[in-house]
């Protein structure tokens, strides 16, 4: 873990760049809430492309230093990154148990 004092801040392009590589390899090209299919090969829905949400909302995250870590953040559809916004669901709620568990994170 980080130190407290190293607070969140937007990434640049080539940061978001890599974790959205990163997530991919870990969730595959599917919205984590709906399901979706986030492979542009497969169809040319205008909104499928991948989108990366924080489970804990940026806005929440109060300088914590685990706003842009692996563990919070997961990819889903447009569509369903705009429903969801700062808020969440029963399934990402779910989704951030497991990634925070499996990152030795207690909730």
């Amino acid at each position: 873990p980080a130190p407290a004092a190293c607070a969140p801040r937007r990434m640049t392009s080539a940061e978001k760049n890599r974790r959205l590589a990163q997530l991919i390899a870990r969730d595959g090209l599917w919205c984590q809430e709906c399901g979706l299919s986030l492979d542009l090969r497969l169809h040319h829905l205008e909104d499928a492309h991948p989108e990366v949400h924080h489970l804990i909302p940026w806005s929440a995250c109060a300088g914590e230093w685990w706003a842009n870590e692996m563990f919070n953040l997961c990819l889903l559809c447009g569509p369903c990154n705009r429903r969801i916004g700062a808020g969440t669901t029963r399934r990402l709620e779910r989704l951030r148990a497991e990634l925070w568990a499996a990152a030795g994170i207690a909730a």
